[in-house]
């Protein structure tokens, strides 16, 4: 494993990320593939990213999951829970998929 901090004291240098993996869902009826990325921070913690947040009927705004779990799986359940949380078959045409542009 690659030690992050180390890359942290180099001038201009404020984050520093590996990624762990790249996995990929294929939901219920929904039209595009899921992907999350798991990203290693350099205090060791990891972080899933999907490629889409979710926008429900009745939600102002897409949400996507962005929190740091202690292990690679925790991560992935996070941000595919996050997913599935707003993810409804049965309501898909009323359902927005916005690419996630920080993936």
């Amino acid at each position: 494993m690659v030690d992050l901090n180390k890359f942290m004291d180099m001038p201009l240098v404020e984050e520093a990320w590996e990624v762990v993996g790249e996995y990929e869902f294929y939901i219920v009826e929904c039209p595009v593939k899921l992907k999350i990325k798991v990203i290693r921070e350099s205090n060791g913690s990891y972080m899933g990213v999907a490629n889409y947040k979710i926008q429900g009927p009745n939600q102002e705004s897409p949400y996507i999951s962005l929190r740091f779990k202690e292990t690679v799986e925790d991560a992935i359940m996070d941000s595919l829970n996050g997913f599935l949380a707003y993810w409804n078959p049965a309501q898909a045409d009323q359902i927005k998929l916005v690419p996630n542009k920080n993936y």
